[in-house]
Formats: structure tokens, sequence, C-alpha cells
């Protein structure tokens, strides 16, 4: 969503293109853009962590398919609506030989925990689809000291394209910090697991004695819950409503997914996160967080909540530069460069 409005600031039209969840979040935040329909890998995940793995490579090959769909599917968008740049959003289809093609990832290494050589022939295989774009973002701080996704962002070996380190992105508008002393609850991610960690969560809130807000992460609704009266739930709030609770919390228990991470260190908060089992880019991420001590982590099959939260009342996280900065700005403001040169270029060769 930074990355829409930034485009749309530098006056270049924009059109979505998105499915599910995804789309009616930028439907409400963007309501007069075009949103065309591209449904996602689908990607099915399992309720154990090992189950979730196998399951993923089983689906390789369906994967595999659907890049080449989705390839096929963008050349008739382009050709429908003149279309000049392409950003990915980490689609590896979404290239075409007429556009500037930006490949947008936090995780250019992948992390397979198999071991080093496995996570090298991961890389490879990987840089092997990413060099068909012309350049790549990266949403993280360029200095791997200060970097919120550690060698995921910053590997050993560069993918053979330019690199641009584009800072934290944060859909969320900032909000004023308050001292707060709430829990606040934020369930994300693939199902069955985000419903597993939501019983686990539920079974022992129900003993907690303070005041907690759940966000159950579910934008198209879900069934309602019966829960005792210190616990407020929302299936879904707007980015304003959400950042009001989070500039309140005194502790924050969540995924460790990339974008969560970015929403909360740059805002100072003190956080316990839960890999999704069977993710181990999520894995990697709160290890690394959790040695820098960032954050408080705990495998989601051995999660205690009071515990937890008393590790996390005594974190003193950094402060981190705020998401959405001039990174960003200076981006964007490249690919417009790029652009009017190309049109020059254009204009100059039709009056040869």
């Amino acid at each position: 969503m930074p990355i829409i409005e930034k485009f749309l600031s530098f006056g270049f039209k924009v059109i979505i293109a998105a499915t599910g969840d995804q789309k009616i979040l930028i439907q409400e935040k963007f309501p007069d853009l075009e949103i065309l329909e591209l449904r996602g890998y689908a990607v099915r995940y399992g309720r154990t962590g090992a189950f979730t793995l196998l399951k993923i490579f089983l689906q390789i090959p369906k994967i595999l398919i659907e890049i080449n769909r989705e390839n096929r599917w963008l050349a008739r968008i382009i050709q429908d609506h003149a279309i000049d740049v392409v950003l990915s959003d980490n689609r590896y289809g979404l290239y075409h030989s007429s556009t500037l093609n930006l490949f947008m990832t936090h995780q250019l290494q992948v992390k397979s925990f198999a071991g080093r050589w496995v996570d090298v022939v991961l890389r490879r295989l990987h840089y092997l689809f990413i060099r068909r774009f012309d350049a790549c973002w990266v949403p993280d701080l360029a200095e791997l000291t200060t970097s919120l996704a550690g060698s995921l962002s910053h590997p050993s070996s560069m993918p053979p394209l330019p690199v641009t380190y584009i800072g934290a992105l944060s859909a969320l508008p900032p909000a004023n910090p308050s001292p707060g002393k709430d829990l606040l609850v934020l369930l994300s991610g693939p199902e069955p697991q985000r419903t597993v960690f939501e019983s686990i969560l539920l079974e022992q809130l129900a003993e907690y004695k303070g005041k907690v807000v759940l966000v159950r992460g579910l934008p198209s609704g879900g069934k309602a819950l019966a829960l005792p009266q210190q616990i407020t739930s929302f299936n879904y709030l707007s980015g304003e409503q959400l950042s009001h609770h989070i500039a309140g919390a005194g502790v924050i228990v969540s995924r460790a997914g990339y974008s969560t991470v970015m929403d909360l260190l740059p805002a100072g908060k003190k956080c316990v996160m839960v890999p999704t089992p069977g993710q181990t880019e999520q894995a990697y991420l709160a290890r690394w967080l959790s040695k820098r001590q960032y954050i408080i982590c705990s495998v989601q099959d051995d999660f205690q909540l009071e515990p937890l939260l008393e590790k996390a009342v005594s974190l003193s996280p950094p402060a981190f530069p705020p998401a959405n900065g001039p990174a960003l700005d200076e981006a964007v403001a490249r690919v417009k460069s790029l652009l009017m040169e190309k049109r020059e270029n254009n204009i100059g060769n039709e009056a040869v």
C-alpha cells in the first residue's frame, strides 16, 4: 500500500492485480483504482510444520504451471492497458519484454534449515527466476547491522541484477505512541494454522487477568466467539484503527511474518512473535530478531502466555528508522526518470 501511494504521488496511473483478502483490503484503501483479478498460487498448508513442508514440496509443479499462466495473463493485460512498469511482489511470472520489470522481495536467501549447501542451491534456483526482471527492490534497511530481515535480505551472494534497498514498509498510518497496558493479539496467516494458534491463545487468554484486544485477521468475516469480558475481539480493523491499538499496546503477540515485523518494530513495540509452523522464513526471522533482543520468540507448540509476557516487558527495542522513508522516494523517482529517458529515446528514434 505505501508503494501504491508513492507511485500515485509521483503522477503514475496505478492498476492493481490481486485476489481474495488482498483485494478486499486494497479496495477499501483505494476505492478509485482499477483492480484486476489475478489468482494466487493457492499454496496449501498442513496442521504441522513437517506436513506443511511436505505439502509445499509436492505443490511445486502446480506453482510452476501457475507462474507460466500468469506470464501469459500479463502479456494480454499489457496490451490492453498500455503498461510501462510492472512491480511484482514475489510473483515470478510477472515480467514482460516491453516493460520495466521490478521484482520485490525481502527474501533473497531462501532458508531451509536443511544445511548450508541446500540453502546455496535454493538461492541459485531463486536467482534463476529473479534474473528475468530488470531490478530487485528489497524492503529492508541497507546495512546488515540494522536489518530487520538479517541474511534473508543480505545474502552472501547477490543476484545478477541491480538491487535497491527501499527501507521498511508499513501500510499503517503513524499514530502517537502512548504508555498502554493492553495486551494486543494479532492473528494472521494461512489456515489451518491461524485457527490452531487462535485456539491455543483463547485457552490461555481465558485465565489472563488484564485487558486484551484480539484482532483475528479475517477481513472476510468469521464465526463469532464466546469470549470472557476482558477480551475485545475484532475480525479485522482498518489501518487507522489498528495503528491506534498498536500505539496503545503494552505488549503485542503476533506471528513473525515480515509485514508484521515492519509494522511493529519501527513503531518501537515490545513483541512476542510465534512463527507459523512450517514457514522456515518466519522461523529464521523470529530467531534473528530474538537473538538481537528485539523481540521474544516462541514456537507454537511450546507457547506459554504468562512467562512470555513477563520476558517481553523487560525488552528495550532500539529506535529503528520510520517505515516508508526517503529510500522509497528515491527508488520511485529513479523509475520515473528511467521512463522519461526511454520515451525521449523513442521519440528520437522515430525522428531519425
